[in-house]
């Protein structure tokens, strides 16, 4: 057994918010094996001083400093003290009752936490130090309540109002004792952990407040160190100082640098601190070592006994190499490696025995000490070893590092164990998600360092997302650099801020890809990912409901580390989806989502290419075959630079991550897979690119139990690789194969940690039984575990967070732009989405050529029920209409036929048009929104529609022309071209125009069942408004008519066959008249002939006459010239300009991001 022989008391001096940096000091000496039994605070550090002393994790008193010094409490101004300060002779001053901001949110806060706890239900001994106002005395409180003890620490002067305990009125105790050391040697600590915090002074003071505060720092700074030196030197009790120096200044409402404040103070403390702990534990002047019978027993002694020396203690203490054990359905077990030689297998004589696993082997593998490191081997075991889901060769030694995933398993089975190694010597990066440091490149004799993907390149990155030469960083002047992104290479991100060149200086950090850089002014240092880790801080999100708004997430908190398999469970509504969608930036939500301590929505551009998502849906077209599709996935996605062979290296490796990288696979259309390939092909898809976060719905949702089991195997072995898988399941069966479950109820979360551990939370023998405990009860099992701090909720919730506690105030669901692309890359997703659209479209031939022969077929239809000079007149009768009408016998209209036939021929041209673009969109949806979360940009993809559709209809319209010119008389001569190619033009453009109409049609429509009637309703519009079948011209709806595409495709037509000169040539027939004298009579009145006795009588002879109708009776304003030709087009292109607009705003709102 070990006891603490001596008293051990922490101090925490004044520093405001640095004064967090004393939870780093206490976990070094917490891992030293050191416990406080005291604790002493002083202005800042009275928060932290009385969390420690009440037991709160680093996680806990984390997020109270959070809580607390908020940016609304610098905004709560002390109105009446203002007044008493700025006009004392007319209010009066009182310095009891001044203070410039208002305590009253302080004290909710801290009243809301804490409440009436006293000093005396703390679990150690609290002390807290202030000064009297009125005698300067100091004064330690330590009775009463905690809460006013902190307020009367934290009184700083002029700032806050002083605070009356105990009868007297106290302000700050850093105006007496910044390091109160002096109160825990009154109190009989034999050995004190003084903790001190410095700033760097500011190079230039430009405000009274600036030297006010300057000189302040200085007043506390010297006060410290004098009232430290003079206790050491008077006082028996061994005094460790820590003194914490800090960079940059810390404002008081910076909470958010709370997660680097705690580092910055771990790392003094292990600078400053471990190696004197070390020597005192060596020297046995803090512990008294006993054996289980109570005799002393000497620290070599007890060493030996477990064969260990000092050494190795000191090298396990400073290193802490292990391994977690994750056996699935079982708690998670840790092994220390302390021997160099680490044997693990079913032997019980290996280091770690695991005796219940019947699919390793005796001694499966070991992990080995060298001078470099470490490594791994595996020592010709049966199923063999994977080190990150790669195979290891028997007895072949493969380095290993911290984060690192071993896994033995029978794939066959879906059974496996899992080993995490950590070691805490390797250095870790800047940044969340990020490995030790895999190089570094000193720059200062270095003109000119390449960095990318090619062999030739001076720093090489392997990442498919990495152009082959990416980026250059050359020296100017003597001891300058700067770093620049070579064309056609993806942007880069300094310092969160996406650049494409920037001078360096020290402090720097650069991301390219996945990989990280830092640079010192000298040498620059990369980082490789290891994952993502995704802190999820206050998540909620509201809907409108006929009931008022609806929380569909409820404040939502959760963490998942790199290369975790995190299930999202509950029932149909539960919000599962929701929160997933918030998660991958699909549909932002409040609150924030931090991806390696990086606000996802923020910088949303910086994170396409690692996010992975498969949702329920397709995100493939599915009548390509397996190989087709992603052989266009991967060149949307990858760099241009990117080879053919490079890209089928990439496809086989994604498909065998699945497990599909057959032949027969490859070949397989994707719609003639099962659903489980279908998916796994999915998964794929997304592999291409090596995101290093997956998202999933229901990937297992239609499998079969055998089916589902290896899916989630595949994901496992995925997570091993170095991903964060995040998935939502109903299914239960194989939900051991996962590290933690997020249990859902009405938008609340449950439950979080492993599921075994879930079980036992709820009282259940059978996981699936959770559903119906927790299905209307989200509420009340929500307060259960977080309200009620469950243990899981510490260990897996807060504990987690402890480094992420900056709570985003009412922020998120707000993205920045989507970047630009250069007209390369803009002109490379195009070609790219048109020979993808050119492959869709030949992939099933028969409707190809049934949509090819539409046209001309129905142009059979219609020149054999036509007669030849219908459309452009018999060219007998139009070169000389008088003579003509002396041989006809009947009317001749030709405006009427030649109307009447044109405007069929737009009518068709544009159905046709509409018809097919109707359900472009709307079947590729799923496809579209997937890939415009990647990189898909609208431009190139709506072009790429219009590029193929006017290719194809320029084929059907020709044909028609074609087929139809064999049986009916086209014009020889337009006006300004021959006159079948202005039929061409004019039909091409019709056709368009409707295409445009489809594709709007398609893009508004939620379902194709909509697109067909809404086809119809515009196709009964433009036969209605058109203009050839209702004389519409000068009445007041006549305007309706200028958006139908066959108003002006018809007047187009009519220009080109002339149907003025047809108006003029048209010819009225009817029997000749003669006079009647049979009857005729004298008027007797006057003797002369009476007219009435005269009458015309009609012969059977009949008599044609060539009567013009004037322009103005047609029922369209025709026109005769090129000019007018050329207005029509025009306005025929302005109208598809319109629709195209319009599908690109509707589509463009699609976006989430």
């Amino acid at each position: 057994m070990t006891h603490q022989t001596k008293r051990v008391a922490l101090v925490i001096g004044s520093g405001g918010l640095k004064c967090a940096a004393a939870l780093g000091v206490w976990q070094v000496l917490r891992e030293a094996g050191l416990e406080v039994d005291m604790t002493v605070g002083c202005s800042g550090g009275s928060l932290y001083a009385t969390a420690i002393a009440l037991g709160y994790s680093q996680a806990e008193a984390a997020l109270l400093t959070q809580q607390l010094w908020t940016a609304e409490l610098a905004q709560q101004r002390h109105l009446s003290s203002l007044r008493h300060g700025l006009l004392p002779r007319l209010f009066g001053f009182r310095p009891e009752r001044f203070g410039l901001i208002d305590d009253r949110l302080i004290m909710a806060q801290l009243e809301k936490v804490l409440g009436d706890t006293t000093f005396a239900e703390a679990k150690l001994p609290l002390f807290l130090a202030a000064t009297d106002l009125h005698s300067g005395e100091a004064v330690t409180i330590s009775s009463g309540r905690i809460v006013d003890g902190i307020r009367a620490s934290i009184a700083i002067p002029i700032v806050f109002t002083p605070w009356q305990v105990n009868g007297r009125t106290l302000v700050d105790g850093g105006a007496t004792s910044p390091l109160p050391v002096e109160v825990a040697i009154r109190e009989g600590a034999d050995l004190i952990v003084a903790v001190g915090f410095e700033s760097p002074m500011p190079t230039a003071v430009t405000s009274m407040a600036q030297y006010a505060a300057q000189m302040t720092r200085i007043h506390i700074g010297n006060l410290q160190k004098a009232n430290f030196a003079f206790h050491q030197a008077a006082h028996h009790s061994e005094i460790l100082p820590v003194m914490v120096q800090f960079e940059e200044e810390v404002g008081l409402t910076d909470t958010h640098k709370i997660p680097q404040i705690i580092a910055v103070g771990a790392q003094a403390a292990r600078e400053q601190l471990l190696d004197r702990l070390t020597q005192l534990t060596l020297d046995e002047r803090i512990y008294d070592f006993r054996s289980n019978g109570g005799k002393p027993m000497k620290l070599d002694e007890i060493l030996q006994s477990n064969g260990l020396s000092t050494d190795k203690m000191k090298r396990e203490v400073e290193t802490a190499v292990s391994l977690t054990v994750h056996k699935m359905g079982q708690p998670e077990q840790t092994a220390a490696i302390i021997n160099d030689d680490f044997l693990v297998g079913r032997s019980v004589e290996a280091d770690l025995s695991l005796t219940d696993m019947p699919f390793i082997s005796g001694q499966h593998f070991a992990i080995r000490r060298t001078t470099q490191g470490y490594e791994v081997v595996d020592l010709a075991s049966t199923n063999g070893t994977r080190l990150n889901n790669r195979g290891l060769s028997a007895n072949v030694p493969t380095s290993i590092h911290n984060g690192d995933i071993i896994r033995i398993g029978e794939e066959r089975f879906g059974k496996s164990v899992g080993f995490t190694f950590h070691n805490k010597a390797e250095a870790t990066a800047p940044v969340d998600g990020f490995g030790a440091g895999v190089s570094s490149t000193q720059l200062l004799q270095i003109e000119r360092l390449t960095i990318g993907r090619a062999p030739d390149c001076d720093i090489i990155l392997e990442s498919p997302t990495v152009s082959s030469h990416h980026a250059y960083v050359e020296r100017f002047g003597e001891e300058h650099h700067a770093i620049r992104v070579l064309e056609g290479a993806a942007t880069i991100w300094i310092n969160d801020q996406p650049l494409r060149q920037a001078r360096l200086h020290a402090g720097d950090q650069v991301q390219i890809g996945p990989h990280l850089f830092t640079f010192d002014g000298e040498t620059l240092t990369r980082f490789d990912s290891q994952g993502f880790r995704l802190d999820v801080l206050g998540v909620h999100k509201e809907v409108k409901s006929k009931n008022g708004p609806l929380r569909i997430l409820d404040d939502i908190n959760l963490t998942v580390m790199p290369r975790e398999f995190v299930a999202l469970v509950g029932g149909s509504g539960a919000g599962k989806s929701t929160l997933l969608d918030a998660l991958n930036g699909f549909r932002p939500a409040k609150g924030q989502v931090l991806v390696n301590g990086r606000d996802l929505y923020a910088n949303y551009d910086s994170f396409r290419q690692q996010l992975g998502y498969v949702p329920q849906y397709d995100i493939l077209p599915t009548t390509l075959k397996v190989e087709e599709a992603l052989h266009y996935a991967a060149k949307l996605r990858l760099p241009a630079d990117v080879t053919a062979a490079e890209r089928q290296e990439r496809i086989a490796q994604a498909l065998e991550t699945v497990d599909m990288n057959s032949q027969r696979i490859r070949r397989t259309r994707i719609d003639r897979l099962s659903g489980g390939q279908r998916k796994r092909v999915s998964i794929a898809a997304e592999l291409i690119a090596d995101p290093k976060i997956f998202f999933l719905d229901e990937p297992s949702s239609g499998l079969d139990p055998g089916l589902e089991k290896k899916l989630m195997y595949t994901l496992r072995k995925m997570a091993d690789e170095g991903r964060t898988i995040i998935l939502i399941t109903h299914a239960t069966a194989n939900i051991v194969q996962v590290d933690h479950v997020g249990l859902l109820s009405q938008g609340q979360l449950v439950f979080f940690g492993p599921p075994q551990e879930a079980q036992a939370f709820f009282t259940v023998d059978d996981f699936a039984d959770i559903y119906e405990k927790i299905e209307h009860n989200g509420t009340e099992w929500r307060q259960v575990f977080a309200g009620g701090r469950s243990k899981a909720y510490q260990e897996y919730v807060v504990a987690r967070q402890q480094e992420q506690v900056g709570l985003a105030a009412g922020g998120g669901g707000t993205a920045v732009a989507r970047k630009r692309f250069s007209p390369g890359q803009s002109l490379r997703q195009f070609i790219t989405l048109a020979q993808r659209m050119f492959r869709l479209t030949l992939s099933d031939p028969i409707a190809f050529f049934v949509a090819l022969l539409v046209m001309p077929l129905v142009g059979v239809l219609q020149g054999s029920a036509s007669e030849t000079f219908e459309f452009t007149g018999d060219p007998a009768i139009l070169n000389n209409a008088a003579q003509a009408a002396t041989t006809l016998t009947s009317n001749y209209l030709p405006v009427v036929s030649a109307q009447i036939f044109g405007f069929g021929m737009s009518i068709l041209a544009f159905l046709v048009g509409a018809f097919g673009g109707s359900q472009e969109l709307l079947k590729e949806r799923s496809v579209y929104l997937r890939e415009r979360m990647v990189n898909l940009q609208l431009l190139p993809y709506l072009g790429s529609k219009f590029l193929l559709f006017g290719l194809f209809a320029l084929a059907q319209v020709a044909l028609y022309l074609l087929i139809l010119s064999l049986q009916v008389e086209l014009p020889e001569n337009g006006v300004l071209f021959k006159g079948f190619l202005e039929l061409l033009i004019t039909l091409w453009l019709t056709v368009m125009v409707g295409v445009a109409t489809g594709l709007f049609i398609s893009a508004v429509s939620s379902n194709s069942t909509m697109a067909v009637y809404l086809v119809l309703v515009i196709v009964f519009f433009q036969y209605i408004f058109g203009g050839a079948i209702h004389n519409l011209r000068d009445k007041p709806i006549e305007f309706q008519s200028y958006i139908a595409a066959t108003r002006w495709a018809t007047l187009a037509m009519g220009t080109t066959v002339d149907i003025l000169e047809q108006a003029d040539s048209t010819i009225v027939c009817g029997n000749e008249f003669e006079l009647d004298t049979s009857n005729v009579a004298l008027d007797p009145t006057t003797g002369s002939l009476d007219p009435n006795s005269l009458v015309l009588r009609e012969t059977d002879t009949p008599a044609c006459t060539n009567r013009a109708v004037p322009a103005e009776e047609l029922f369209l304003p025709y026109g005769d010239s090129d000019a007018d030709l050329l207005r029509f087009w025009g306005l025929q292109i302005v109208l598809g300009a319109v629709f195209a607009l319009g599908t690109l705003v509707v589509v463009k709102r699609l976006d989430q991001v």
